[in-house]
């Protein structure tokens, strides 16, 4: 059975959407926003309409494995009428058929995430799942993460470029890849307070490569050598 939220927690949740800081310059400008799941409290899905309901742009959701195969069914429902535009690894990882079963029964795309750490998951992945997130922290570097970018486009599959909370310097050697994604998913660098790194910038929703040799990214930190 479904379980229905309390009029009054709904109440609360709509009133706390409405109090979020502008943690963008425009929050209903046309960028992406990305929800995780409260696993403590066994997200359903709603939060999703919760950040639809103050924001107007395109949404994406990371299950981060939160959900078991039925579970990740009816939230997949739930986020559709939300239009949230794709769902990564709602299931835990290391079962090659769960995202299978969710993929073939959500009405949003399924992408893997921890389920592709490299070049070598994108055979068992092939009709699986509807694309892959890939990152330099799971591949190991940029030559495995290209190489699992080519894989992931003869098999089919769609290919977003993601990154752990993280500086500017890890997210601007992923960004050299860009051309080659769908998506898009370089916000790493946002979270740290502190980034010894310069690099890549993010621009309401638009990623711009720097002009500088190799990289591009540099460091005025003693920590880490000479620019």
């Amino acid at each position: 059975m479904r379980r229905t939220r309390r009029p009054a927690e709904a109440a609360r949740r709509h009133r706390l959407g409405h109090a979020l800081p502008p943690w963008h310059p425009n929050l209903r400008s046309p960028t992406c926003g990305k929800v995780g799941p409260a696993t403590a409290t066994r997200d359903d899905g709603s939060r999703a309409g919760l950040l639809r309901s103050v924001y107007g742009g395109r949404v994406r959701v990371d299950g981060n494995g939160s959900w078991s195969l039925e579970e990740a069914v009816r939230v997949a429902r739930t986020l559709h009428e939300h239009g949230v535009e794709l769902l990564e690894q709602p299931v835990p990882s290391g079962d090659p058929d769960a995202p299978r079963y969710v993929h073939e029964r959500s009405p949003v795309p399924v992408y893997a995430d921890e389920d592709c750490a490299g070049p070598q998951d994108i055979p068992r992945l092939r009709g699986r799942v509807s694309g892959v997130d890939v990152n330099l922290a799971k591949c190991g570097g940029l030559l495995a993460a290209r190489e699992t970018v080519t894989l992931a486009r003869r098999a089919g599959l769609r290919v977003m470029l993601g990154c752990k909370l993280e500086s500017a310097l890890g997210v601007t050697a992923m960004a050299q890849l860009a051309p080659l994604a769908d998506e898009l998913d370089l916000d790493g660098r946002l979270g740290p307070v502190s980034d010894p790194f310069t690099g890549a910038a993010v621009d309401r929703g638009v990623i711009g490569l720097p002009t500088a040799p190799g990289l591009g990214a540099t460091t005025t930190s003693t920590e880490y050598g000479d620019n």
